[in-house]
């Protein structure tokens, strides 16, 4: 249905975006704090999926305290944050505590993985720095069966089984309420450098793919609503436009709670829009409610996060544990100086065209970017080394191994590839294994 003007979903709406924009502090601490939600493929040692809820039963065994949603088992609590297991059973997932700096966050998660590594080994698993489950070829075997994702399997259909596989790291920074805009589209034009720079999926189903992040590549093309995937596409200084965009966009999921709090998932069609229009006489806090449901599921690059007063950047394939904080290190930098990076990027790119084509590329095949591209991307690092620098922790330096493989032309994938020519792809895999990092006494390519 479009939405008109004044519709109870119209109105209803513009209530939802005062309250997101309300969700947000005035203020947030003079530090801006960040945190992940780190996830990775665990595998077998002959690189098949493995059963990720053996891993949360190890911690559950050493301390951990169990999450139970809907009956099931998902998650647990460490003091690092929280493991759990993701929509595919081979999918493990990290998110930490929110840290005041980028090298807290290492040291976080430098612990964190030498503590997986641990509990992996008697298991003969092993967890794997790739934005894919690699050798996997018919994804539908590996959905968790949680109570919401059949409700979403059965809503979207067999494009929701590219979940089951896919894995990326999802970096949220602390916003205050006058700058989470800002924040957010500066984040949103800068994705085709994140996308040069961190694609980590070009091994898919056990095969070479010429796209060097095949995980964001098929996700934009097998989801029909654009809206939902990708760049946001807007230059979004207003609450209310996102919120339309979401209203305008297929309803995939609703749940209802009965007397003793246990959710219902119901698979929906028509909008959000629609739902809300039948759903009038729900108060402002349910309706709210259901549309963070509703927003939860798209899959743009960027996006608020009202619920933790963050925006969160999810572009990123989940990357080689030798980066450390690197992907991190670009996200918060950029968060600095807001402003001063979408300036630029619209100076140098004032034409939504040029802007698409510079994604476009980055997404297939970051080494063919022309000189314009290069020129933009490299200030746009320097950008965020001096919005770290404006920190004064020393965090700026983590910017300078991203400088020297943006300038090479260089990423993940493409190392990847270059490596399975020399070695074979078996080889080049297992390479990217978390136990040949902690042998090698090593989580990081940067001395910090």
């Amino acid at each position: 249905m479009s939405i008109t003007k004044n519709s109870f979903s119209s109105k209803a709406l513009r209530e939802i975006s005062v309250q997101i924009a309300a969700a947000f502090p005035i203020l947030r601490n003079p530090l801006r704090t960040v945190g992940r939600e780190l996830e990775m493929p665990i595998l077998t040692r002959d690189l098949k999926p493995a059963d990720v809820n053996k891993i949360l039963q190890t911690f559950i065994a050493s301390g951990g305290t169990p999450k139970f949603k809907d009956g099931f088992l998902g998650a647990v609590t460490v003091p690092e944050g929280i493991c759990s297991i993701e929509a595919g059973t081979g999918t493990f997932e990290f998110s930490s505590i929110a840290t005041q700096d980028l090298f807290q966050l290492d040291h976080l998660t430098k612990g964190f993985l030498e503590d997986v590594s641990r509990k992996l080994s008697p298991l003969g698993y092993d967890a794997f720095g790739l934005g894919i489950n690699p050798m996997v070829s018919d994804f539908s075997t590996l959905g968790t069966p949680k109570p919401h994702y059949a409700a979403l399997r059965s809503a979207i259909g067999p494009a929701w089984d590219w979940f089951n596989v896919t894995c990326g790291d999802h970096v949220h920074v602390a916003v205050s309420r006058s700058e989470a805009l800002a924040v957010r589209n500066a984040l949103d034009l800068s994705t085709p450098l994140f996308q040069a720079l961190f694609a980590n999926s070009a091994v898919c189903g056990g095969v070479l793919r010429k796209e060097a992040m095949y995980r964001e590549s098929r996700m934009r093309k097998i989801h029909p609503e654009q809206s939902r995937t990708g760049q946001l596409g807007f230059l979004g200084n207003s609450w209310e436009i996102q919120t339309e965009i979401r209203g305008a966009e297929r309803h995939y999921l609703s749940r209802t709670y009965d007397t003793e709090g246990l959710a219902t998932y119901h698979a929906e069609e028509g909008t959000f829009a629609d739902w809300l229009e039948l759903h009038k006489d729900l108060d402002s806090q349910a309706l709210f409610d259901a549309y963070l449901f509703h927003d939860h599921y798209t899959w743009n690059v960027v996006r608020l996060r009202p619920e933790y007063g963050t925006v969160e950047m999810r572009v990123a394939c989940a990357q080689p544990f030798t980066d450390g904080v690197l992907y991190p290190a670009l996200v918060l930098g950029i968060s600095e100086v807001a402003e001063e990076v979408a300036n630029q990027i619209l100076d140098q790119l004032p034409e939504v065209e040029d802007r698409v084509h510079w994604c476009a590329a980055t997404l297939e095949r970051p080494e063919l970017q022309t000189a314009r591209e290069m020129y933009l991307g490299m200030k746009l690092l320097l950008l965020a080394e001096s919005g770290l620098s404006q920190r004064g922790l020393g965090e700026e330096r983590l910017i300078h191994p991203l400088i020297a493989r943006f300038d090479g032309r260089r990423n993940p994938a493409i190392d990847l590839k270059l490596e399975a020519e020399r070695l074979g792809l078996v080889c080049a895999l297992k390479n990217r294994a978390l136990s040949v990092v902690t042998e090698c006494h090593s989580s990081t390519n940067v001395d910090i």
